[in-house]
């Protein structure tokens, strides 16, 4: 959060707080009043932070700017601890548009071995579990419980290039 003429104000607030003995028992939890302490101090940590260097953003978000799977805000939050100096920064979780298509379900699930593949049906578009499942195919609850497992493993990997 960039300084705009409220960290005085939050200096100030900070102040009182800490200073008054008899405002903690104005909070019904006594853990309020610390975490507010703890909040504003978080806050204005940043800004001093962010006024000690200036340029960490700028520099930190060229650094990152060839990973598009990273987005720096100009206004983001500063830390400094023993480790050095952190910025904080979006990371994108995951591609989920081009995995998912239908196409690529259907060549995941087609490569699936034809058990596996009854189970993830089973489950997914009968909403079985895994004793009726089991009471089904004739096999054990175990069984189908682990080829269950099996099969969102095969899948995850094709969908979405994971290792086990």
């Amino acid at each position: 959060m960039p300084s705009n003429g409220s960290d005085p104000l939050l200096r100030e607030l900070l102040d009182y707080l800490v200073s008054q003995s008899g405002w903690r028992s104005l909070w019904r939890s006594r853990t309020r009043p610390a975490k507010l302490i703890t909040r504003l101090r978080a806050v204005l940590a940043s800004t001093d932070a962010r006024l000690q260097f200036p340029d960490v953003i700028d520099a930190t978000r060229q650094a990152w700017a060839d990973d598009p799977r990273v987005r720096i805000d100009g206004d983001s939050r500063i830390a400094v601890d023993r480790d050095g100096l952190w910025v904080a920064a979006w990371l994108l979780a995951g591609d989920t548009t081009a995995a998912r298509s239908p196409e690529a379900i259907t060549a995941a699930l087609a490569d699936l071995p034809p058990l596996r593949r009854e189970i993830f049906r089973l489950y997914r578009a009968e909403h079985l579990d895994h004793d009726e499942i089991a009471s089904r195919l004739d096999i054990s609850a175990d069984m189908a419980r682990s080829e269950l497992v099996a099969a969102f493993v095969a899948l995850d990997r094709a969908l979405h290039g994971r290792e086990a």
